[in-house]
Parts: C-alpha cells; sequence; structure tokens
C-alpha cells in the first residue's frame, strides 16, 4: 500500500508539473507587410528667425494624414531590410502663429525609403540606402496593428533649413494594420 501511495504521489507530481505553462506568449513580431492607415503630427513648433523681430518666433504645428491611399505598404522582410510601396499620401497640417491659423495640404512622395530595420530597445530603427536613421519609438505592436512614434529632432535627415528656420520639433505619429 505504501508502494502505491509513492507511485500515486508521483504520478500526480509529474501531471501537475508537466502541465504547468513554462512558455512565455510570443511577441508579436514586427516582420511582415503593414498597410499606413493613420499620420498625425502632434506638438510641433518651428522656430524661426524673421526680419524686423529682434527675438526668434515660434510657429506651432499640428496636422494629419488627409489622404491615405491604400497601396501605402511597409514590408518589414525577415531578413531585416524593408520595402516601402507609395501611394497617394497627403499631410493636412495647421500653423499657428501670433493667433492666426493657416492650413495647407502638401503631397508627400516616397514617404520611407527602403532599406534595412532593427528593432533595439521597443524603437524600429529604418535606415535607408543613403545612411539616413530614423528611430521610431514602438507605441503599441499586436498581431493587427503597429503603432510607432517619432521625433523629427532625432532622425538624422539632412535637412536644409535655411537662414530662418532655427529648430524644428515635431512629433509623428503613425499607425499601421497588418495584412495577412
Amino acid at each position: 500500500m505504501k508502494t502505491f501511495r509513492i507511485i500515486l504521489v508521483l504520478f500526480l507530481v509529474t501531471l501537475i508539473t508537466s502541465c504547468s505553462k513554462d512558455d512565455a506568449p510570443s511577441e508579436p513580431s514586427l516582420a511582415g507587410e503593414w498597410k499606413l492607415t493613420e499620420g498625425k503630427i502632434e506638438n510641433g513648433s518651428i522656430v524661426v528667425q524673421m526680419d524686423g523681430f529682434p527675438i526668434p518666433v515660434t510657429v506651432n504645428v499640428t496636422g494629419h494624414f488627409a489622404e491615405i491611399g491604400d497601396g501605402n505598404r511597409l514590408h518589414l522582410n525577415g531578413d531585416q531590410t524593408y520595402h516601402y510601396e507609395s501611394d497617394t499620401l497627403i499631410v493636412e497640417l495647421t500653423l499657428s502663429f501670433l493667433g492666426s491659423n493657416e492650413a495647407q495640404q502638401f503631397p508627400i512622395e516616397n514617404f520611407l525609403q527602403d532599406g534595412t530595420w532593427e528593432n533595439q530597445d521597443n524603437k524600429l530603427i529604418l535606415k535607408d540606402a543613403e545612411g539616413v536613421a530614423v528611430p521610431y519609438s514602438i507605441v503599441s505592436l499586436t498581431d493587427a496593428t503597429l503603432e510607432l512614434t517619432a521625433n523629427i529632432k532625432e532622425m538624422d535627415l539632412p535637412l536644409e533649413l535655411g537662414d530662418m528656420v532655427q529648430s524644428i520639433d515635431m512629433n509623428l505619429r503613425v499607425k499601421f494594420s497588418r495584412i495577412p
């Protein structure tokens, strides 16, 4: 009888430990095809030095992607390369300066260039063929959606600001949905 109890206890211990969940839930993969669904420019500002003003003037900027064609797709390949398919993309910006607002729409061509990507410290870093690196913070990643933010100050962009523009500080928020 004692042997039976030992075998029963061993059987129950084996049953309990074999049924425990050892595997942590897997993180959704960034690799795949993503469709651009939304874009916003939040809390933006441009500091300019204008003739006749003794101090720099700040122009506040907000905006959104007013039109996004269905063909705007980001392909994050498993070999750490990416390809972006461009389609119609129109950005509407509202500039606020000295109490007045001005809204303008701009077409964007080649929103992203092809290149390589990496996921580092919860940042998706896209680096194009010219070596321009753009770090996007991953706000949310699920099996179905991807939301990213980036600040233009953190981008390694070859911008020519001209003599008047002293600095640009804009937050870009973009959302993608996964293409199955």
